[in-house]
């Protein structure tokens, strides 16, 4: 999956490719592509200024337990009982 829009604005074209580089390693590191749909980064090594914004994707529903087992209550112990295995 891949960012909708990705822009890196910096006046110094070595330094914008290299903070290109650094944010998509770390949005692919923290697995962050699933989730940021548009990233943009402006850098002003004059004043030093560094601005990112951002825009997330929908996000899916949370997974409950109930989603994928049954929950049970035994002897004070809890048992799950995995009915699917997607999860």
């Amino acid at each position: 999956m891949a960012l909708d829009y990705f822009e890196v604005e910096c006046r110094e074209e070595s330094g914008r490719l290299a903070y290109k580089d650094i944010a998509a390693d770390v949005l692919q590191d923290l697995d962050l592509i699933k989730v940021v749909s548009k990233l943009y980064i402006r850098i002003d090594l004059d004043f030093p200024f560094f601005f990112a914004a951002g825009v997330l994707r929908k996000m899916p529903p949370p997974v409950k337990i109930s989603d994928f087992a049954g929950v049970m209550v035994r002897d004070g112990k809890i048992v799950l009982d995995i009915t699917d295995e997607r999860y």
